[in-house]
């Protein structure tokens, strides 16, 4: 999708074609694109043609028209005689040329209306400190148009390796500075090159260059150090970064089955110094907000609540499990995030792959005994029967499963010595 680098150079080469010319005829071959009366539009002079984020706005005499481009929106300029092109949908017919709207996927939208308004936030090259500010990962916050206008996955990539932010951080205020002077650097020196033409994008016979200047997105190798291109998602897309040059944290899950002993390794992990996320703790906290609550009474359709009537609901369903679940792991994970620190994160998570918690972790730990050895360290320690042991211990992920899909393992069923020895070798092949 064209980011505000290409829809600025799709403005100036549109200014230069069409600015003060009156639209004579409009041949309207796919009206689904199109919100409003297009042909009042028709014998008006073009007076402006600039953009707000992403959108292109056409103003007319008391009449705006507002185009974006979406995934493969473009403008092409032609003559009169020539053909149509497969997927051109509209043709602005002008006194000597004809503006052709091409768009293979048809997902662009034109708006014909009284104002030039569009729902966006603050254009991203005047980012402000509040547009910054939300409990979301940077690049998430970066790509909300609602928030900031014109920044797509390219550029957001781009920034974040500018400022040596992971797209996944939730910043301090004290990053802010370098993200506002990577956005207002990268988006001017990529219109200065026409923005980036990667895949399909080009704008009147004009290739941008800006992708031969890229440092991390889709490529390789780091143009800095030469470390290799990490990815992961933010925000549901594709996400490069340098994990040498932008990563200044490491995050490692640390998960296990009830009774397995995790809470243990856990003060391990935290006499060494480490940032200690303890997802229970978190969970323990929700539990005290009148929202939260209310929200479960209404999940679950009861009048009253309580940890031990959630309990019962959910040990004894798989639906009404998921449904707790599918309500909780988003409020858990969004105060996870606010809690990273520079240095070394540990996040204690009982249902780290459940919750998809792991794709924020560069490892994973596994603490494990068998299930025969767990359901009797459980039955002793909660003062619970055979069969209520096994229905806790069966409500998670088995510990087998667990074990396959975590980084590293930590065996906890023969004592203390080897469980510290068997940590420490976990952690040295991490690099701590």
């Amino acid at each position: 999708m064209p980011e505000l680098p290409e829809v600025e150079t799709v403005v100036r080469g549109l200014r230069k074609y069409c600015l003060n010319k009156q639209i004579k005829k409009i041949d309207v071959l796919y009206s689904k694109l199109i919100t409003g009366d297009i042909n009042k539009i028709i014998n008006k002079t073009i007076t402006d043609i600039y953009r707000r984020g992403k959108n292109i706005i056409f103003k007319f005499e008391k009449i705006y028209m507002t185009v974006h481009l979406r995934m493969e929106g473009k403008f092409f300029i032609k003559n009169h005689d020539e053909a149509l092109a497969k997927h051109d949908h509209i043709n602005f017919i002008f006194d000597d040329f004809d503006l052709r709207y091409n768009d293979t996927r048809k997902f662009g939208e034109i708006h014909i209306q009284d104002t030039d308004f569009v729902d966006v936030g603050v254009e991203a090259t005047n980012i402000t400190y509040d547009a910054l500010r939300g409990n979301k990962p940077i690049k998430e916050i970066l790509l909300d148009q609602h928030k900031i206008a014109g920044i797509g996955n390219i550029y957001a990539d781009e920034i974040c390796y500018y400022a040596k932010v992971m797209p996944n951080e939730v910043l301090k205020e004290d990053k802010y500075d370098l993200v506002i002077e990577g956005a207002n650097k990268i988006l001017n020196e990529s219109i200065k090159c026409g923005g980036c033409t990667i895949r399909t994008y080009s704008y009147f016979g004009v290739e941008g260059t800006f992708q031969n200047h890229l440092m991390v997105h889709t490529l390789k190798y780091c143009k800095k150090c030469n470390t290799k291109i990490a990815t992961t998602k933010v925000a549901g897309r594709t996400t490069y970064y340098c994990p040498k040059c932008q990563k200044n944290n490491i995050i490692i899950g640390l998960t296990g089955g009830i009774a397995t002993g995790k809470s243990t390794v856990e003060k391990l992990l935290e006499k060494k110094g480490y940032n200690i996320i303890d997802t229970d703790l978190i969970v323990r906290d929700l539990w005290k907000d009148e929202k939260v609550l209310n929200d479960l009474k209404k999940l679950f359709n009861v009048k009253e609540i309580s940890k031990e009537v959630v309990r019962n609901i959910i040990f004894n369903s798989e639906e009404e499990r998921l449904k707790l679940n599918h309500y909780m792991h988003p409020l858990v994970k969004d105060i996870v995030l606010s809690r990273i620190k520079n240095g070394v994160n540990i996040i204690d998570a009982p249902l780290l792959f459940e919750s998809k918690f792991d794709s924020i972790c560069d490892f994973t730990i596994c603490v494990y005994l068998d299930n025969e050895e767990a359901k009797c360290r459980l039955m002793e320690r909660d003062n619970l029967t055979e069969l209520e042991a096994i229905k806790r211990i069966n409500s998670q992920m088995d510990i087998a499963k667990k074990r396959k899909l975590s980084t590293f393992s930590v065996d906890n069923s023969k004592g203390e010595a080897y469980r510290i020895k068997n940590l420490d070798e976990v952690l040295e092949k991490i690099g701590l």
